[in-house]
């Protein structure tokens, strides 16, 4: 429900306050998608699934920052 919000409400700021489109939505939609996906392929490597060593390397680099 908060993704939601948090989504409905960079759309109103788009529309209302920026009146450019959608930047800021799909900021924060992307930032979404991103990081449920993060939390896929970490979960998959934890149950022992075969995950690209690119995507284990990106994993590593994210939790070092």
């Amino acid at each position: 429900v908060c993704i939601f919000t948090l989504v409905g409400v960079a759309n109103v700021l788009d529309v209302h306050i920026i009146g450019s489109g959608c930047v800021l939505r799909s900021a924060v939609i992307f930032f979404y998608i991103s990081n449920e996906g993060i939390s896929i392929i970490e979960n998959a490597a934890r149950m022992g699934l075969p995950v690209p060593q690119k995507l284990q390397d990106m994993m590593h680099s994210l939790k070092d920052k």
